[in-house]
């Protein structure tokens, strides 16, 4: 573990701050298309995508997680005006998020500074003190995580 350099918390433990570099690359994109179709008719449509891969910090800034993450949204609405009063409309929208999780690395050489359970084991593992920050790599990496959403809808107004 790092050495507390800030204030203590009590018990012994005390706070460590240190600088991050945590990169990213991202690719962000947003379509939308309008349409009178008549008088009384019209329909919109809107499609975002949101592409990064960048690190994260984990417990410790010693260890990180480089993630990529896809995040894709489409939403569709068509309106019908009826008369002066009165107007329906229907919604569809579709929503899909994507975390992949692919690698957990420190910064620190963990062999050399003799900090490794085991030496040229090719995962530190990790230490779990209940009340404070876990130190030592992630371990339930690689992990994708998705999610599809369809959202349907009409409203009478």
């Amino acid at each position: 573990m790092p050495l507390p350099n800030g204030d203590s918390v009590g018990g012994g433990i005390g706070r460590n701050f240190a600088p991050q570099s945590l990169p990213v690359s991202q690719d962000y994109m947003v379509v939308r298309l309008d349409q009178k179709l008549t008088d009384h008719d019209s329909f919109f449509a809107r499609y975002t995508f949101d592409d990064s891969e960048g690190d994260e910090s984990q417990g410790s800034h010693l260890f990180k997680t480089t993630s990529h993450t896809r995040q894709q949204f489409f939403t569709g609405v068509g309106t019908h005006i009826l008369s002066l009063r009165a107007l329906t409309t229907f919604r569809f929208a579709y929503t899909r998020p994507t975390d992949i999780s692919f690698g957990s690395y420190s910064d620190v050489d963990l062999d050399k500074q003799g900090i490794n359970f085991v030496p040229n084991w090719p995962i530190f593992g990790q230490i779990t003190i209940p009340g404070i920050s876990n130190f030592g790599l992630v371990t339930n990496i690689p992990r994708s995580d998705s999610i599809d959403s369809f959202q349907i809808g009409r409203a009478h107004v």
